[in-house]
This record gives C-alpha cells, structure tokens and sequence, in this order.
C-alpha cells in the first residue's frame, strides 16, 4: 500500500503517524512549504522566532495530548530527573492567565447582572438537543447578546471570549460554536492540565521537529517545497496527482489535508466542481494578522504565563509574551530580552487612525497602527510600569515584524495562506474525511469532527478519522478515537427531543412549556365552565 499525504499541517502529521505502524505501507507526505507543521509552524526572521500565531492547548484536547505523550524527545526543561520524556511533557505546568484591558481601565472577567441566567437557558437549550442543534449553528450569537444582555456582557463574550479567547469571527459565531467550546470545558476534565496551557519553546522545537524525526524514523518520506496543482482521477478512483513543477505522483491512497482555500482552487483546475462549489460556499476567511515585537527591556508579569488582550482596540489586539514560560536555556537573540507574539484578531476592522480596514493599510501603516494601539491603552503601560518600575516605550522595541504569510499589494495587505473559521454560514457546508472516491480522503480542522471547533484538537481528530478509514479498507485495527461527547446528563433529553425535532415540533423545553400552558388553559376552562353552570 502507498499513501500520498498532501499537507505536513497538524492533520496530515496525524494521518502519517497513525499510519506508520503497518507493514507494508510506503507513506509519502509533501507539502508546498520547507518546513513541517502548517499553521501550527514557528520558524525564524532574522534568527528570531516567528508564527502564524501563538497557540494555547486547551484541557480538552484529549486526542492531541495522546499524540504529544507518543512522541519521545530527548531532554526536558530543567530536568531533574533520569527518566525517558515526551513532548508533553514540553507543556507549562502554569495555565495561561488573561489579563484584560480597556484604554482607561483594567476589565474584570465575568458577566453583567442577571445576564448569567439568560446566557445558562440559552447554552442549556443547545445541550439538550441533538439532532436539532444544527439550527443554533444556524444562530448569530450577537443577536441574542445585542437584544437580552448587558453592555458589559456585550464587551466580554464579543470583544475579549468570542475573538481573542476563541478566535471566531464575533459578528459571525453561533450560538452553537460557542456553546459547543463551553460544554467541552464544562464536561472533559484532563488530569493534570486543567486550564489552557502553552510549549515551554518555539512550537517547532517543541512539538513538530520531534514528530518528524520520529515519523522519519518509521520511514515516512518528507517532501518539501512541492505544491500539489491537479488531481486526475477516472470514473470514482484518483488516478494520478501534479505539482505544480510537473511532476506526477501516483499511489493507492490520497490524503488531502491542505489549507481549505488552496484546496478550493485545486478542486476547480481539477474540473472537481461539486467540491469547488461546496467550498465556495464552505470559506469564510477570518483576517488575523500576527506580529511579534522584541524589546531590549527584560518584562516582569504577575505570572509565567502572561497573555492579554486590549478589547476595546479596533484590532482586537491580543499578545502573549513567549519568553516569560519559555526554558531558561533558551535564549534570545539580537539584543532581545523580551518578545511578545501578538495577532490582531479583528484586523478587518477600521483603523481609528488611518480610518479604513486595517488589511487596506500597506505595512508601514500596519505596523504604525498596531503600536498605536498598544501604547495609547493607557491602563496596560500602566501595569506594566507598576510591576517593573519603569515606563514601556516605543524607544525600547528593537524588534517588529509581521508574519511572512501577510504581503503587501496595491489595495493594502493580503495573506498568503487564508485562515477559516467555523459561523453561523458555514456549518452545513463542511465536508466529512470521506469523499466520492473510492481513494481519496480528507483531513483538516474544517472538516466534521466531534471537536466541531476550528482548533487542533479538530485537526488532530480529523488524521486519526482519515487513518481509521484507511485502516478500516484494509482490515487493521482501528485507532481509539476519543469523541467530545454532548453533555451526557442530558442524554435522555437529547433522545426526547430528536423525536420532536423529527416530526417538525418545538424544542423540548418550548414544547414542554406549551403543553403546560395548554393543560392550565383546559383547567380554567373547566373551572370557569363550571362555575358558569352554578
């Protein structure tokens, strides 16, 4: 058996690895990039570390860590001890703390007044459903907040939970995304990572570069710097695959786990059309421009693991500072004692400053921006002069740079590799791994998943979905999967309500409420109509 694995991303990774323990099968993975791990990559500008943005693993991430414990390296942080680790072990003991800050003000997490009941009944409604929770992905989350709930809860669950924390698009997340992440914080509980968590270095030293050397180590072949152009494919079998440099590759089995927007244009070269219009519909870019900025300054924080997010900038801006959680032997180069990997997530947003859409700014501009945004919040320079006994300045960075994937063009700045992102337009649009094709599979963090959430646990499950179908077509032993399952002290509500969903009837708790109402208006009846008779 010979596999193709289109895309060295989180997902195609995962497909490899649980596909390198059969006898007899030749794997080849290839990717249009010189490096491994896709979105998930860091790499190096001007020997600094850089990423399409900083990531945190969340306590949920049940299949991801069972991969990260399967990996070995070599040596941890600040080993004590004489013992054999894996690349779990490369994750901070410290979960991530969030500090929230507005131009004049720090923000307290939480909730405006009375607005925890409105939001638990909403939530509540979701997790006792099934079938029919496919209408609250339908549901624009914002329009539930704008018309029952606070300003304050406004601010909170928009412009901090639904952008920075969870990084969908705030005037486009459902009501079912975003309750699908609470019931997975609510419901699975991880041992001992307990909060959101991050590596303890650059993610390709502490992740990716192991797993490939293990994965080479099995015999996986790595393929750089080859972008995949067309797939041939005869009746209900792919024949044969192009790279763009001409070459033609064929196997027994082909894996796409490639950006969904790339894939979309290979789709139509390849005359696939039903996949091209699917996709068309399937991709909806959420702009998030990344950046990291260095300082000569070394930064003291309240805690290990500092991250913050400005939410009342027009970008959204969120940073997390690397270096704080980061071993003590990794050092900085390049007169650095201190960098911070922001992004901007609502970089589609209007620039106060400039007043268009930041991606309309060209680089100067964006950079421009950016700072300004940073150092005119006053209440975070505040805090940082409060914990280090100086004043922050723009005079300290010795170090700015915005993420290669971004370029400018005549209309501002566009990036190379588009990010997806789960809405209220784009649910039913997403594919499953398996296709028409008898031979060709699907892997991504887009694709339908238990997760249901564009993440890396999503991707991560995604592979294991992809190898299983693969194992399955040659009688091997499945993989365990671990599924997020719905909140399951509701399952006998989930069942009742799939009845009622089935034959075009209100939710259980709506159809309950109407059959109460009814009952109490047949008593009254009764008891007026006997009162009527005395």
């Amino acid at each position: 058996m010979k596999v193709i694995i289109f895309g060295m991303g989180v997902s195609g990774l995962t497909v490899a690895h649980y596909l390198s323990d059969i006898k007899n099968c030749e794997i080849h993975i290839y990717d249009k990039d010189d490096i491994a791990g896709g979105m998930a990559k860091s790499k190096y500008y001007n020997n600094i570390p850089t990423e399409h943005s900083w990531r945190g693993y969340a306590p949920f991430y049940f299949n991801t860590f069972r991969i990260l414990k399967s990996i070995p390296i070599k040596y941890k942080c600040n080993q004590t001890e004489n013992k054999k680790y894996t690349v779990y072990d490369n994750l901070t003991d410290s979960n991530i703390n969030f500090y929230l800050f507005m131009t004049d003000k720090m923000f307290r997490h939480g909730l405006g007044v009375g607005d925890h009941k409105k939001l638990k009944y909403l939530f509540t409604k979701f997790y006792s459903c099934d079938a029919r929770r496919i209408e609250f992905y339908k549901m624009r989350f914002i329009d539930f907040i704008d018309k029952y709930l606070t300003k304050y809860s406004h601010t909170y669950l928009l412009d901090y939970a639904s952008a920075p924390a969870f990084g969908f698009t705030k005037s486009e997340v459902s009501v079912g995304h975003f309750a699908k992440v609470i019931e997975m914080t609510i419901q699975e509980k991880n041992e001992d990572k307990t909060g959101w968590t991050v590596m303890n270095k650059p993610t390709n030293e502490a992740w990716i570069d192991p797993w490939v050397e293990l994965l080479t180590s099995k015999g996986v072949k790595f393929h750089y710097n080859k972008e995949l152009e067309i797939i041939n494919y005869n009746n209900n079998s792919i024949s044969n695959c192009v790279f763009k440099d001409g070459e033609v590759i064929s196997g027994n089995e082909y894996v796409l786990c490639l950006n969904s927007f790339n894939l979309q244009e290979i789709f139509l070269k390849s005359n696939m059309l039903i996949y091209y219009y699917r996709y068309l519909k399937l991709n909806i870019v959420n702009d998030q421009i990344s950046f990291r900025i260095g300082f000569n300054k070394k930064l003291k924080y309240p805690n290990s693991v500092f991250t913050f997010s400005i939410i009342d900038s027009h970008g959204g801006i969120t940073i997390y500072s690397q270096d704080s959680s980061w071993c003590e032997e990794y050092k900085l180069k390049n007169n650095l004692n201190t960098l911070w990997s922001g992004v901007c997530v609502t970089a589609y947003n209007k620039s106060n400053k400039y007043n268009k859409p930041m991606t309309s700014l060209n680089m100067i501009e964006l950079k421009d921006d950016i700072l300004t945004q940073i150092f005119s919040c006053k209440s975070f320079i505040e805090f940082i002069e409060t914990h280090n006994n100086f004043k922050l300045s723009i005079n300290d960075i010795t170090h700015f740079e915005i993420y290669d994937d971004w370029y400018e063009t005549k209309n501002g700045v566009a990036s190379r590799n588009k990010k997806w992102v789960n809405s209220c337009l784009n649910e039913i649009y997403r594919p499953t791994q398996n296709t028409q094709f008898n031979n060709l599979f699907i892997g991504g963090a887009y694709t339908q998943t238990s997760t249901n959430i564009w993440c890396m646990e999503s991707a991560t499950e995604s592979g294991v979905i992809v190898a299983n179908l693969i194992r399955q077509k040659y009688n091997i032993d499945l993989i365990h999967i671990f599924i997020h399952e719905h909140l399951k002290k509701l399952k006998l509500l989930q069942q009742l309500d799939n009845i009622l969903y089935t034959y075009g009837l209100p939710h259980i708790f709506d159809f309950t409420y109407i059959v109460v109402c009814v009952i109490l208006i047949v008593i009254f009846l009764k008891i007026l109509s006997r009162l009527t008779c005395k």
